[in-house]
C-alpha cells in the first residue's frame, strides 16, 4: 500500500508572529518608525486594536461644542451657539437648539473633567426652559462632582464619552470621528503634508544628479504599498456595499469592522508610506517636484487633493464649516424638490450604517487611487531621467 505523502506546509505571505517578535527583540539598532511598524504588525497578529478610538481628551471644549452643533443641525435643529455669540449671558448654556418641525428645544452645556465648582453651571442649566437639558463631559469627572450629580439627574441628562458616541450615531458623526481619527487617516494626513511641503517649497525642477539605484528600490517599495492600500480600500468598499455579507449589524459592530479594515490597511501599507513622506530624501523631493511640475494637469493630483482631514483635534471648526455649507445646500435642494408637485409619494431612502461605511471607504479609495497614480508618475520620471542621463553620458 502506497505511503501517504506528507502534507507540504503552506507558504504564507504574512510574517509569522515568531518572526515579528524576534525582529523586535533583535532590532535595537532600528529606527523608531520601523519599531512602530513591527509593533503594529504584532498587534494585528494578536487581534489587538491599533486605533485608540475617538480622542475626546484631545478636543477642546469649543471643538466638542462645534461637533454637537453640527450634530443637531444634521438632525434638523437651528442652533444658537450661546457660548460663542454671547458668553457673558449664556447662563450655563453653550448651545440652544430648536426644531421647527416639532417645536422641540434642547439646551446643552459642555465641560472637560468637571469639578465641584462646575456644579453652578449644572444648576443654571437645570433651570433653563427646554424639553431636554444635556450636560456633556469628557475626560472623566472629579469625585466631588460625581457625588452631587444625582441631585440634578431628574432635570439634566449627563453624557459621558460612551453616551455621547451613542447619541452621535443618530447623525452618523460617531462613524466619521472614528474614521478621521484612525491611524490610517492620520497617516494620510502626514503623507499629504509631506507632498504639500515639496510643492510649496519647490526644489530645482530637474534633479541635479542621475537617479540612484537606492531611489529605484524605494520607489518600488512605495509602489507596492500604494497598490496594497488602493486595492484593500476598493475591496472593503465592495464588501460593505452588499449588506447581505454581514447580516443585521448594529452601528457599533459596523464601526468596529470599519476600524479593523482601516487598521489592517494602516499596518500593511500606510504606515510604511508615511515613514517615507515624513522625512523625504533630497533625491525624492527633487523627483516629486519635477513630477508635479510636469504632470500637474493629471487626474491623480485632483484625486490626492480630495483629501480632507475631517474632525480631528485642532481642525474641527474648519471641518464643521464645510459640513454646514453642505447642510445648507441639501436644505435648499430639499425645499426646491418639495415645491415640485409629484403624482406619487416617493419615500426617502434609508441609509444603513454599512452603507455609510462604504461611502467613507469610497472617499478614501479615491485618494488612494490618486496616490498610486502619483507614485506611478514618479516611476515613469525615474526611468526617463535614467535614460536621459545615460544617453547624455555616452555622448
Amino acid at each position: 500500500m502506497e505511503k501517504a505523502k506528507k502534507a507540504k506546509p503552506r507558504e504564507s505571505s504574512n510574517t509569522s508572529l515568531f518572526d515579528i517578535t524576534t525582529s523586535i527583540l533583535r532590532g535595537s539598532e532600528r529606527g523608531i518608525q520601523e519599531w512602530d511598524e513591527q509593533f503594529a504588525k504584532l498587534n494585528m497578529s494578536l487581534g489587538k486594536p491599533i486605533s485608540k478610538g475617538i480622542p475626546w481628551p484631545s478636543f477642546s471644549e469649543v471643538e466638542i461644542q462645534a461637533i454637537l452643533k453640527l450634530h443637531f443641525e444634521i438632525l434638523g435643529f437651528s442652533v444658537i451657539w450661546r457660548h460663542r455669540e454671547d458668553p457673558a449671558n449664556e447662563k450655563g448654556i453653550d448651545l440652544e437648539c430648536r426644531r421647527d418641525s416639532d417645536g422641540k428645544k434642547i439646551i446643552v452645556a459642555v465641560k472637560k473633567k468637571p469639578k465641584k465648582n462646575d456644579l453652578g453651571q449644572v444648576l443654571e442649566l437645570s433651570q433653563g426652559d427646554a424639553h431636554e437639558r444635556m450636560y456633556v463631559y469628557v475626560n472623566g469627572a472629579a469625585q466631588s462632582f460625581r457625588d452631587q450629580r444625582e441631585t440634578f439627574a431628574s432635570e439634566v441628562g449627563f453624557w459621558d464619552e460612551k453616551i455621547l458616541e451613542e447619541r452621535l450615531n443618530e447623525s452618523d458623526l460617531t462613524l466619521k470621528l472614528k474614521a478621521d481619527n484612525s491611524p490610517a487617516k492620520m497617516a494620510m494626513f502626514r503623507i499629504m503634508k509631506g507632498i504639500i511641503e515639496v510643492i510649496d517649497n519647490q526644489p530645482s525642477n530637474t534633479p541635479s544628479q542621475p537617479p540612484s539605484q537606492e531611489l529605484m528600490r524605494m520607489l518600488w517599495d512605495m509602489k507596492d504599498r500604494a497598490v496594497t492600500v488602493n486595492r484593500c480600500l476598493s475591496m472593503a468598499q465592495l464588501m460593505f456595499e452588499d449588506s447581505s455579507r454581514f447580516g443585521d449589524l448594529s452601528d457599533i459592530k459596523a464601526q468596529n469592522l470599519m476600524v479593523w479594515c482601516l487598521d489592517f490597511i494602516y499596518t500593511y501599507g500606510l504606515n510604511s508610506l508615511q515613514s517615507v513622506f515624513v522625512a523625504l530624501p533630497r533625491e525624492l523631493k527633487e523627483l516629486l517636484s519635477c513630477v508635479h511640475e510636469n504632470t500637474k494637469v493629471r487626474s491623480n493630483w485632483l484625486q490626492l487633493f480630495t483629501y480632507d482631514p475631517g474632525l480631528i483635534p485642532g481642525r474641527v471648526e474648519d471641518a464643521c464649516g464645510k459640513y454646514e455649507q453642505l447642510i445648507a445646500s441639501w436644505k435648499n435642494n430639499t425645499e426646491k424638490l418639495q415645491s415640485i408637485p409629484a403624482e406619487d409619494d416617493i419615500s426617502e431612502p434609508a441609509y444603513t450604517e454599512l452603507e455609510e461605511v462604504a461611502d467613507e471607504l469610497r472617499r478614501l479609495g479615491i485618494w488612494a487611487d490618486g496616490l498610486e497614480g502619483t507614485i506611478d508618475s514618479l516611476f515613469e520620471e525615474y526611468v526617463h531621467l535614467s535614460q536621459y542621463k545615460r544617453r547624455h553620458a555616452d555622448s
